[in-house]
């Protein structure tokens, strides 16, 4: 038996969807679904009471009082079930009729199985530069919780996941959790593979400058989680830049800076018309595309923007936690 944990938080809009593709499981036995509403404000929990008593699964549902963030939600989940292996999802996720079957079977040979999740194109729209997602095609060191499962005993062993990850910094709670979790299971000793077959669809959210901005301070956990962690940073770019757009936006800032002391200096303008290329370049390649290339005269200008306030977040991040990361 499994126990598949999903924690909530104000996305009643999208739990039927959730109960039916996790009714629609092939190829595997019995399992229980632990739905943790993490104070939600909406109507989550008359929506999940009528989900609970439609859904042909057992279903225990479990409110929290206070929003202490998602890895508190999947411990209190966890801690509720009862069986061997725990496979986490998203309420914004479609895990696909072979998905759990695919984490189980990997359970032979390992201790940790992330699965393989892509962008839902059910959702109809473009992503954007400003969008998000998540797409994993491989095991790349971050086990993401919208498709993971852990053995029971491991977690409790390692005293699940790290509350202290969820900081608020700038009004956001802080990211980093689940990426620390399957790192001191590493640490530990466990055994991880992926499972290819194990296909969840992630929402596409469409892209908002200004909902990208407040969620910037978010990735002050990523600094956290880079400290203990330091063989994370070979999934960055040169080891200390979240993004390749990065240093190319420090190096137009200072090369402008430079030309507002000597406007008239045809070198400097070279050199920032440079810099403006190179980080043009970075920035097509890195980020989600408009509906329509023509919008990028807009987006460029705002990508900058975000990406230096991203750096000034790390920065900050940096001396908290005495480790370089921009």
């Amino acid at each position: 038996m499994a126990s598949v944990v999903v924690p909530t938080y104000n996305r009643a809009h999208l739990l039927g969807r959730l109960f039916d593709a996790l009714a629609a499981q092939e190829e595997v036995g019995p399992f229980e679904l632990i739905v943790v509403d993490n104070a939600s404000t909406d109507d989550t929990p008359a929506v999940l009471a009528r989900l609970a008593a439609e859904s042909p699964l057992p279903v225990v549902t479990l409110h929290m009082t206070v929003n202490a963030g998602p890895s508190r939600a999947r411990n209190v989940g966890w801690r509720a079930g009862r069986a061997e292996i725990v496979a986490f999802t998203d309420d914004d996720c479609v895990p696909q009729p072979g998905w759990l079957a695919g984490l189980l079977g990997r359970f032979e040979t390992a201790d940790v199985v992330q699965g393989h999740t892509e962008p839902d194109p059910a959702d109809g729209h473009v992503i954007g530069p400003f969008g998000r997602t998540v797409i994993v095609r491989a095991e790349h060191g971050h086990y993401e919780t919208c498709n993971l499962a852990y053995r029971r005993d491991l977690l409790e062993r390692l005293g699940g996941f790290d509350e202290q990850f969820h900081r608020v910094v700038g009004g956001a709670v802080t990211w980093g959790d689940d990426a620390d979790m399957g790192w001191r299971a590493r640490k530990a000793g466990a055994r991880t593979a992926f499972a290819d077959d194990a296909l969840v669809l992630h929402g596409l959210r469409p892209s908002s400058f200004r909902r990208h901005l407040t969620e910037i301070p978010r990735r002050d956990g990523l600094v956290l989680m880079l400290r203990r962690h330091p063989d994370l940073r070979d999934f960055y770019y040169r080891k200390i830049w979240f993004s390749r757009t990065h240093p190319a936006a420090l190096a137009t800032v200072g090369i402008a800076l430079g030309l507002a002391r000597r406007p008239r200096s045809r070198l400097r303008w070279c050199a920032a018309a440079g810099s403006v290329a190179v980080y043009t370049r970075a920035c097509l390649r890195t980020r989600h595309w408009p509906a329509r290339r023509r919008d990028w005269v807009v987006q460029l200008p705002l990508a900058f923007v975000a990406d230096l306030a991203e750096v000034a977040v790390f920065a900050r991040a940096s001396l908290r936690y005495r480790t370089l990361f921009l």
